[in-house]
C-alpha cells in the first residue's frame, strides 16, 4: 500500500492515560473516530521502519498565561498522534495510508 506524508515530529510529551504523544496536533474533523494503524517512520538519517500509531481525540485543559490573576482554565480538543514504539524523536517524518491522512487532515488535504 502506498503511503503519504502525514507529519514531521516537532515535539513529544507524555499525556496521562494516552502515553507518548507527538506534536503537532490536528483540529478535530467532523465525524472523527479514533484510529489505530501501522505507519512508516523515516528518520533524518534515512532509516525507514514501521510503527503502530494511534490517532485519538484528546481534551486539553491548561492555564492561560494571559488570563490574569484568576488563572482562567482554557479547554481545547484536538486529534493527537501517539506512537506505541520507535517513532519518537524530533524531525522524524510519519507516513500513513491515504485513508488515515484524509481522516486526520480532512477532505481538503486528500
Amino acid at each position: 500500500m502506498r503511503k503519504v506524508e502525514l507529519l514531521t515530529i516537532e515535539d513529544q510529551f507524555q499525556l496521562s492515560g494516552v502515553g507518548l504523544t507527538l506534536a503537532p496536533d490536528f483540529p478535530v474533523p467532523k465525524g472523527w473516530e479514533n484510529i489505530l494503524d501501522v505507519v512508516t517512520v523515516v528518520t533524518p538519517e534515512g532509516e525507514v521502519f514501521d510503527a503502530v500509531a494511534q490517532f485519538n481525540l484528546t481534551h486539553f485543559n491548561f492555564r492561560s498565561a494571559e488570563a490574569g490573576i484568576d488563572r482562567q482554565t482554557v479547554a481545547s480538543s484536538s486529534v493527537v498522534a501517539g506512537c506505541l514504539e520507535g517513532a519518537s524523536s524530533h524531525r522524524r517524518r510519519i507516513f500513513a495510508s491515504q485513508s488515515v491522512r484524509t481522516s486526520v487532515l480532512g477532505e481538503d488535504f486528500a
